[in-house]
């Protein structure tokens, strides 16, 4: 679709990684933050008392955390564990709102465009423990996002331990909820995810409601800047703004 007379067309470049840990490998998210409009990092390690440090050491940028809270003594200087986080330029905040909803799993925000979009990144639980009953928890929240946001089109980015191409329980429950949601992603066989102990596997995607929103979808290679065992999944939107709201040129097509 193109640009009404009173709008431009832009593009909106995201990319996603679980970055196991933003301190330890924060070379890999400012190439990341300098390659794309908008980040969004699964396990960031972050406690909620260092967030406010990591921001003002991170300009120019916006950017919504959620901490994995646990109980211990703050004196031993623990790292946190697990959550999520959108980071995005600040060109774009005339458009960008944040949703508080979901839980530390899931962080959303609302991207004020035609389409109007509702960017979705969560880190979805690991096949243990609690297993598909927690996995199933998490779908159901996302599921509630996309339900209340009816007026956006749809994109869901993140770590979602659980792959299109095996046949475990949250396996199973990934494949339903696609297909349930009539969701569409890249039909590759690449790798997202490169274990320390040579296993391999694909568990990290990018999902949309509209095709057209999954424009340039690739996948990052294993690389001596990436400290992580996942690689970015990195797509393109293009979308349309109002033209009293453009004021920064350099993302016009």
């Amino acid at each position: 679709m193109g640009p009404k007379p009173n709008q431009k067309k832009i593009a909106i470049s995201i990319a996603s990684v679980n970055i196991e840990g933003i301190k330890s490998n924060s070379l890999m998210l400012k190439k990341l933050h300098k390659n794309n409009d908008v980040v969004c990092i699964q396990e960031h390690w972050l406690n909620s008392y260092e967030v406010h440090t990591f921001e003002n050491n991170f300009k120019p940028q916006n950017s919504s955390f959620k901490c994995k809270e646990t109980d211990y003594d703050f004196s031993h200087h623990k790292r946190g564990n697990g959550g999520v986080a959108l980071l995005w330029k600040t060109k774009l905040n005339p458009f960008i709102t944040e949703l508080n909803c979901g839980n530390e799993r899931i962080q959303t925000i609302v991207i004020d465009s035609t389409p109007k979009i509702c960017l979705i990144t969560t880190y979805m639980p690991v096949n243990k423990n609690k297993g598909a009953e927690e996995y199933l928890e998490n779908l159901c929240l996302i599921e509630e996002i996309i339900d209340t946001t009816q007026d956006c089109k749809h994109i869901i980015v993140g770590d979602f331990n659980a792959s299109l191409r095996r046949d475990n329980a949250q396996d199973k429950l990934l494949q339903k909820f696609v297909k349930d949601r009539s969701l569409f992603n890249q039909d590759t066989d690449q790798m997202t995810y490169y274990g320390h102990n040579g296993t391999t596997s694909q568990i990290d995607y990018a999902f949309s409601d509209d095709r057209s929103l999954l424009n340039e979808y690739s996948i990052g290679e294993p690389n001596a800047i990436n400290t992580s065992s996942h690689c970015e999944v990195s797509i393109k939107c293009e979308v349309c703004i109002p033209n009293n709201k453009c004021q920064d040129t350099n993302f016009l097509l």
